[in-house]
């Protein structure tokens, strides 16, 4: 059996919906779970929420003086949020919180997809040495004029 760090002893996770919720539940296809952390951090938190919802993550040192470390926005699947460890507090209790009326991250393109920052090299990407000898490369039907381009394979990789 494996046995939790002794880091992870002093964190409490609290989760808080909002009065607007009934019965101040969680939404309905959500869930919040802890993990063991790695690194920098001595804990993650696994939030699980498909229907695109603005989660607040607050901290704090007593369980009544709460501040907000970051506003998330989980795209309709899984966001891992790993919990930093704070030098000057090595006690500190964190909790989820959901508004249903503090939706304030906008539901369009920019916000739904979570794409990298720079396009991924689909066009010219480096390959195997086994990859690239005569052989193989003979068997390449691709006509001369349907060119990959860049842009192409990354609407196709976020479309299938």
């Amino acid at each position: 059996m494996k046995t939790l760090s002794r880091s992870i002893i002093p964190c409490l996770l609290l989760l808080d919906a909002s009065a607007a919720e009934v019965g101040g539940t969680l939404p309905a296809g959500s869930s919040v779970t802890v993990a063991a952390g790695s690194g920098n951090s001595f804990a993650r938190l696994d939030l699980t929420d498909t229907g695109n919802r603005v989660w607040t993550l607050q901290s704090s040192p007593d369980l009544s003086n709460w501040s907000n470390v970051s506003v998330l926005k989980v795209r309709n699947s899984l966001l891992r949020v790993p919990l930093a460890k704070v030098a000057n507090q090595p006690h500190l209790y964190y909790r989820m919180k959901y508004d249903s009326t503090a939706q304030t991250a906008p539901n369009d393109v920019a916000n739904a997809l979570n794409l990298p920052s720079t396009a991924a090299n689909y066009a010219n990407p480096v390959l195997p040495a086994h990859l690239l000898t005569q052989q193989i490369r003979s068997q390449d039907n691709t006509p001369a004029n349907n060119v990959t381009t860049n842009n192409g394979a990354t609407l196709g990789r976020v479309l299938f």
